[in-house]
Formats: C-alpha cells, sequence, structure tokens
C-alpha cells in the first residue's frame, strides 16, 4: 500500500490590511514608522508611503501572497488574523490596538486558494467571542491566534474559561505567542509567560506555544 506524501505546513503568515470600514483591517498610524512593518511592506511589494491612503491594499495584499505562495515548495499556509485588545468589560480598547487584521479579511483570501488555512483571531473577553468561534468554525478555521500583550489577554484569567471550553470542543488549537514581543507591545510582556497557559491545556485545549518563549525577560 503505498503512502501518502507528507505535506509541509508554515503556520505563521502574517497579513494585514487597512480597510476599517469593509474588512475591519486596522493599522495604527505610528506602527508604520517601525522597521520591521517598513520590511513587511517592502516584501509584499508595496512602495507607497502613505499605507493609510492606498484604498485597495487588501487586493494588494491578497494578490501578493496569491503570487508568492505559487512557485513555493511549502504545501500549505495558515495566514493569521489579530483581534483587536479589549477592555476587561468586553468593550474594544482602539486607543491601544496596534493591529487589526479580521477574521472576515484572512478567511476571504483563505478560500481563494486550497493550500492557503484560515488562522483567526479572537479576543476571548469579546461579549460576543462564543458567537464569533462559532463563525469561524463554521469558515473552517484550524486554529485561533493570540498574542497577549499586544491584546490585552491574561491566558489565566477566569475571563478565558468559556472561551477554552468552547475551543476544546470545537477541537480548535490555540497558537499563542510566548516571550517578549518587541513590535506589538501596547501591554506588559508578563501576558506572554507561556506559564499561564496552563488553565487552557489543563481544560482540554491544545496549546501551541509560539516562538517557545524565545528571550522571556519578565519586567
Amino acid at each position: 500500500m503505498q503512502k501518502e506524501p507528507k505535506l509541509t505546513y508554515d503556520i505563521h503568515v502574517h497579513v494585514a490590511g487597512n480597510n476599517y470600514t469593509e474588512w475591519g483591517n486596522y493599522v495604527k498610524p505610528m506602527m508604520l514608522n517601525r522597521f520591521l512593518i517598513k520590511h513587511f511592506i517592502k516584501q509584499f511589494g508595496i512602495t507607497e508611503k502613505k499605507i493609510d491612503d492606498i484604498r485597495d491594499l487588501e487586493k494588494q495584499i491578497s494578490d501578493n501572497i496569491k503570487s508568492l505562495i505559487s512557485g513555493c515548495k511549502i504545501d500549505r499556509f495558515t495566514l493569521l488574523a489579530i483581534d483587536a485588545a479589549y477592555k476587561e468589560n468586553g468593550d474594544i480598547d482602539m486607543d491601544r490596538s496596534q493591529l487589526i487584521v479580521s477574521n472576515k479579511f484572512v478567511s476571504s483570501i483563505a478560500k481563494s486558494s486550497n493550500r492557503l488555512l484560515f488562522g483567526g483571531s479572537i479576543h476571548p473577553y469579546r461579549k460576543d467571542a462564543l458567537k464569533e468561534l462559532e463563525q469561524a468554525e463554521k469558515d473552517k478555521v484550524c486554529l485561533i491566534k493570540w498574542l497577549p500583550s499586544a491584546q490585552n489577554i491574561n491566558p489565566s484569567s477566569k475571563l478565558c474559561y468559556d472561551f477554552y471550553e468552547a475551543l476544546a470542543h470545537y477541537k480548535i488549537p490555540l497558537l499563542c505567542h510566548t516571550g517578549n514581543e518587541h513590535i506589538l507591545g501596547a501591554f506588559s510582556n508578563k501576558l506572554n509567560d507561556p506559564a499561564l497557559l496552563k488553565t487552557a491545556l489543563e481544560m482540554g485545549v491544545t496549546v501551541i506555544a509560539a516562538h517557545c518563549s524565545t528571550k522571556m525577560y519578565l519586567h
């Protein structure tokens, strides 16, 4: 019996956009001055200086992704959404949200190619978090992405418990940034401590600790 060939995956592909009205994407203006953000933009072949003025940025990024993967030997790519920062009362915190990449946008790109997978992002403090997760599951999300120090998520908080139960129920893995974060740092790096993910594991969630807590200096 012939074995099926093993597929190779890249589960950490970031995208971005600037159309908040239509797609729910947002880049805080101050972010555009950072070196890695400029490098990211250049890698996508975007040369305009005022990124917030580009009307078809989402289309450019979508087209460029499909072009980039066409000649790549990796079989599957997981595109990652990034939810906004939220307050503990469930209200969105736009003042401290530095980058928002909506599930709607990422899932739309993923549907355009069988080589692209939808990596969603849902803040557990959201009042509609469980409803959003239900919709993401219908849209064939393959994982949920958190960046605690950018989104104001304490993975050990009781505010996450219902969301963990839902993740375990749907068998959706949690990809969580661990270790220092130098690009999106609106909140304390202490939130990226992998020890805070213990409850998620105990509640049956499959957890992927991104970056293995590299250079984890708590301060």
